[in-house]
């Protein structure tokens, strides 16, 4: 099975399903699209250097996952509703067929992560229509869900996936984002590893398990579980 993501800068679909990432890595191919650089993520440093930064990072977590990486490098705060990232988004889908796609939430309130996911649910609309262009036409769209993240950009989940046995591997790539985690720490006060533990913690008190992750199906026949 093809497992696609496509979320915003680099560390944000990781903190919020890198745990299902690595459950699922172990027989499934793997492909995460961040849509945005990360440049105007962290204010006191120059935009090219900490895109440049991101990206390294990225790619050490990606190695962990054994997964696919692609960068669309556009600037943080730009993702809106234009045909341009629609089609790049289309072409995206088309080109890795995947049977499951995890994006953002589209009622977010961070305004990339919600258009990002808006988008996202157009282009897989739009992936099986004759003369879009983009590459080949899918037969079916893939299924799509919405991954959780931190309050107060929260999902109400349908589906939770027990992260308990790769928790580990989870906070092992999560701390390839040494930069993330320390403009986090500096100017927010806030441990982000042990912001996300907290939050699987909790998921894993709804779904009755030590961790978990929690995601909201959006698209797709739910009579099959397709999560593991």
């Amino acid at each position: 099975m093809r497992v696609l993501v496509i979320g915003g800068r680099p560390f944000e679909v990781e903190a919020c399903c890198g745990g299902t990432l690595s459950l699922l890595g172990k027989n499934h191919e793997i492909t995460i699209a961040h849509v945005t650089s990360g440049n105007l993520s962290q204010h006191d440093i120059d935009p090219w250097q900490i895109s440049k930064k991101l990206a390294e990072e990225a790619a050490e977590s990606a190695q962990i996952l054994d997964c696919s990486l692609i960068m669309l490098e556009q600037s943080d705060f730009t993702v809106g509703d234009d045909p341009v990232t629609t089609l790049q988004l289309v072409e995206l889908i088309r080109s890795v067929k995947p049977e499951i796609l995890f994006t953002h939430n589209p009622c977010s309130h961070h305004s990339d992560h919600k258009n990002i996911a808006q988008q996202v649910l157009k282009a897989g609309e739009m992936s099986t229509v004759n003369g879009v262009e983009g590459g080949p036409t899918l037969l079916t769209p893939p299924a799509i869900f919405a991954i959780d993240a931190l309050p107060p950009n929260s999902i109400i989940p349908d589906t939770y996936v027990d992260i308990s046995s790769v928790l580990n591997i989870k906070k092992d790539l999560l701390s390839k984002f040494e930069s993330a985690q320390k403009h986090a720490q500096l100017h927010n006060k806030m441990e982000t590893t042990l912001a996300y533990d907290t939050l699987s913690a909790y998921r894993g008190l709804e779904a009755c398990c030590p961790h978990a992750e929690g995601f909201r199906q959006l698209t797709g026949s739910k009579v099959t579980r397709l999560l593991p």
